[in-house]
């Protein structure tokens, strides 16, 4: 059971991850447009300097030692016991059949899709923008948001709006439907 601290820190977490979104929203089809490369670039860039700032990590070492044996047994017992509860199965599934939806829309159809209802390459990194304001303005109240519907109704919400959105741009491919990817 999540806590209420677990989902503001979560809040929070995606709050950053739509700051850096709102960047490279904004950077990577504008530098495009000045050049194809440059957006790999930058990438690169900033993923040598991340690798860089992964070496200075540190974890503090555990007192109480595994072996590899102890490893394997934890393993071996957490999958026993999620093979063995429906809950947590169904839980699995439907995450997995979600994502699935969601990340092949974003990461294979959505810039088409912009670029194919007549927006140009200048304004699709202001769609993106606005999308990762809202995104990242919506993190940062989710705890309140779900404190208000409940953890069941929040996830039958952002199902439900998900799949009207899906409708609305499969149906229709008018400039207007902008609208729905921004949400």
């Amino acid at each position: 059971k999540r806590t209420k601290e677990h989902v503001k820190i979560m809040g929070k977490e995606h709050f950053l991850f739509a700051i850096a979104g709102i960047i490279s929203a904004y950077l990577g089809p504008t530098l495009f447009e000045i050049n194809i490369y440059y957006p790999i670039y930058l990438s690169l860039i900033c993923m040598i300097i991340a690798l860089f700032v992964a070496l200075f990590f540190y974890e503090e070492k555990n007192k109480n030692k595994f072996t590899f044996e102890e490893h394997t047994n934890q393993i071996k017992k957490s999958l026993k016991i999620t093979f063995q509860s429906k809950k947590l199965l169904w839980i699995i599934f439907f995450t997995f059949i979600s994502a699935i939806g969601f990340r092949i829309f974003v990461n294979i159809t959505q810039q088409p899709y912009i670029l194919e209802i007549g927006f140009n390459l200048k304004e699709m990194a202001y769609i993106f923008v606005i999308s990762a304001i809202i995104g990242s303005v919506c993190a940062l109240f989710f705890d309140k948001f779900e404190k208000i519907l409940g953890e069941k109704k929040s996830l039958f919400f952002l199902i439900l709006s998900q799949t009207i959105i899906f409708f609305m741009i499969g149906f229709f491919t008018y400039k207007l439907n902008v609208i729905f990817l921004i949400l």
